[in-house]
């Protein structure tokens, strides 16, 4: 959602109607999925921690857009590179700054270094931004929204935990909100008549990117 709001308001970006009737689907499962029925939405209970989600969330939702941007640009293997490299030495730096803690070598702890850091981190960035070469900002906020999902998925596979009706509903909101995106979305953003250089007239530059006979036409 945020995603559809920074585009708008500070890039001038027009969303089609089916791309924000998906983000708004996905917005109100997502609220199903992960807020519990009982919570009811006051002032007070407010804490540091949901500020500072929310601060995450803007800063994410920024790193999309901008990870769209570059992708028009420079190849996804050195925006991979940049980025991890970046996130490991800020890394290195931060935590003897925020946490004074003694490093008692296990096999758990390997494996939690080479799971967050090559499966989180490195693999993570590479596939979005070599995925991003190919979908919009856009859509690629509505298939994070899907990271509840493959949560929930993940925990019934392995630890047997079951859904309520609630999030239920709310998994099928953001499953229905990314195919409404993808398949009415893109579909609608296509005009009939092409202009001269091959590209839809009146078709924003970062809406080409979800169309496979586009690909690669006018964002290099």
């Amino acid at each position: 959602m945020l995603v559809l709001v920074l585009r708008a308001a500070i890039w001038k970006r027009a969303i089609n109607r089916w791309s924000a009737l998906g983000i708004a689907l996905a917005f109100v499962g997502l609220y199903l999925l992960t807020v519990p029925s009982s919570s009811t939405p006051n002032l007070q209970s407010i804490h540091r921690g949901d500020v500072l989600s929310l601060g995450a969330a803007v800063i994410f939702a920024f790193h999309i857009i901008f990870m769209g941007r570059a992708t028009e640009k420079h190849s996804w293997r050195q925006i991979a590179v940049v980025q991890t490299s970046a996130a490991a030495l800020l890394m290195i730096i931060t935590v003897p700054i925020a946490e004074r803690a003694a490093v008692v070598w296990s096999p758990t702890v390997i494996s939690g270094i080479l799971i967050t850091g090559f499966l989180s981190l490195a693999l993570s960035f590479s596939v979005q931004a070599w995925a991003q070469q190919f979908t919009p900002a856009t859509h690629t906020a509505l298939i994070f929204s899907l990271e509840p999902v493959f949560a929930w998925l993940t925990s019934f596979l392995f630890l047997g935990e079951r859904l309520g009706t609630r999030a239920g509903f709310g998994a099928l909101l953001i499953l229905t909100g990314v195919l409404t995106s993808e398949e009415k979305g893109s579909v609608e953003s296509l005009p009939a008549s092409p202009d001269h250089a091959g590209v839809p007239a009146g078709v924003p530059e970062f809406e080409t990117k979800s169309k496979p006979g586009l690909a690669g036409v006018g964002t290099r």
